[in-house]
């Protein structure tokens, strides 16, 4: 790795979506640049989906403009949820694609499993425990909140922690 390398985590959701940025120094230090949730419905209220996903697309064209990531990492689709769930959450994933592909981000997916590997060493690590090791290692000040925010710090981490051991990259 020849400079710093900025990395967008992004967490697909179509009610809450997490986000975050880091940089990945040369020499393997980490710095959180921006992180946070990108509500798209207000409690109570129903919002149509093609609504919500418009307020995602605009929501991370604005995040990559703000901040000019490289590389966008998120999960790879898994079934571990209901045909429902999985569909919505692949469409809010398709939105993180579009906009990452229209910036000519480089795109890294990655298992749940292995970024619980690599960012606690254990693949079935549950997610207060993602969720600890996320602020110790990135010296947050708190616990990232909601759950979103701490997946897609997690994914830029694992990004970031592939560049320096490739044995650690996307698969």
């Amino acid at each position: 790795m020849s400079g710093h390398v900025r990395i967008l985590g992004f967490d697909p959701g179509t009610r809450v979506a997490g986000y975050g940025v880091i940089d990945a120094g040369p020499g393997g230090e980490l710095s959180v640049v921006s992180y946070g949730a990108i509500h798209l419905q207000k409690t109570g209220a129903k919002v149509d989906i093609p609504i919500r996903l418009r307020k995602l697309y605009e929501a991370l064209e604005e995040i990559v403009r703000e901040h000019g990531p490289e590389v966008l990492a998120l999960e790879k689709v898994f079934h571990g949820r209901s045909f429902e769930s999985v569909m919505k959450v692949g469409e809010a994933r398709g939105v993180g694609l579009l906009v990452g592909a229209l910036h000519d981000l480089k795109i890294a997916e990655y298992a749940p499993t292995r970024v619980k590997k690599v960012v606690t060493g254990n693949g079935q690590a549950s997610k207060s425990q993602v969720q600890k090791m996320m602020a110790r290692l990135l010296n947050l000040s708190e616990l990232p909140d909601p759950q979103d925010v701490t997946d897609a710090l997690a994914l830029a981490f694992c990004y970031a922690q592939g560049l320096r051991r490739p044995d650690l990259s996307t698969s």
